[in-house]
């Protein structure tokens, strides 16, 4: 039996007296696509830098790949949150792409080799027409799958994003996390987002952190990981009702997607 490509047990980590994460236990197996969801300050940041090795926990332990983080990092590609003032940096599309390289050689002068490797990342994210293009001129969606070519050009086995979709209107989000599901059972994906679009998606599990955790065995959102999110409200309040709406909703999307699966496999 192969080990995960992802296993914390029993992971607490704490600034000074106040606790980021209490006893997280997570594992991810080799071709999931797995989403993190958790709000502002509920420890996914930290979580993530633990995932890479940036950060060590207080208690319990990480593997990745079955050992220490920072003995796998040639193995993950890491897509960190967009930020639009690197915008203003003047570098083509290819030349983003090439960056995912610059570790591999001294300095930032690429060959015939490095530069197919990097068009053939871009055909991959269908960005291949747009090599030459600067990338301020690109749209939040298609800056996003540049980024991911930079990631994807190391052939990594693990990919690994913080907030994919910020500054992407809602059409744009679905695409993303569509094209993410799409890259194939080679590729192990681990998403942390704040946003609940991702449930929609072809995820196959979801988790959701706010200093402790919960796993689920499938994409749906439970009334339980919808708690550990936005608190414990009694029905007369606005929120509780909000929530218990939103249970109901991805559990009503999930049978219908079923039952349109069903009919189609008895066609």
């Amino acid at each position: 039996m192969n080990s995960p490509v992802i296993e914390l047990r029993n992971v607490s980590l704490a600034y000074g007296d106040h606790l980021i994460l209490e006893d997280v236990d997570l594992r991810v197996e080799h071709g999931e696509f797995v989403a993190i969801l958790g709000p502002n300050g509920g420890g996914k940041t930290t979580l993530l830098k633990i995932i890479l090795g940036l950060l060590k926990p207080d208690k319990g332990q990480v593997l990745v790949f079955g050992q220490e983080p920072h003995k796998s990092y040639k193995r993950i590609g890491y897509v960190p949150q967009h930020r639009p003032d690197r915008d203003l940096f003047p570098i083509t599309v290819l030349g983003v792409v090439l960056m995912g390289l610059g570790s591999r050689r001294l300095g930032f002068t690429f060959g015939r080799k490095e530069k197919k490797q990097a068009y053939l990342a871009l055909e991959k994210v269908g960005m291949h027409k747009l090599a030459h293009s600067r990338i301020n001129e690109l749209s939040g969606g298609q800056k996003q799958r540049v980024l991911v070519a930079r990631a994807l050009v190391s052939e990594p086995e693990l990919l690994i994003f913080d907030e994919p979709t910020a500054s992407i209107d809602p059409q744009g989000k679905q695409c993303i996390y569509e094209f993410l599901a799409n890259l194939g059972e080679e590729v192990t994906v681990l998403v942390v987002t704040h946003d609940l679009i991702v449930a929609s998606s072809q995820i196959s599990r979801i988790a959701v952190v706010n200093k402790r955790i919960i796993m689920g065995q499938d994409r749906n959102l439970t009334r339980e990981m919808l708690d550990l999110l936005y608190g414990i409200h009694d029905y007369p309040c606005p929120m509780g009702n909000f929530i218990d709406g939103v249970s109901t909703l991805f559990e009503e999307t999930e049978a219908r997607k079923t039952a349109e699966q069903s009919k189609r496999d008895l066609n």
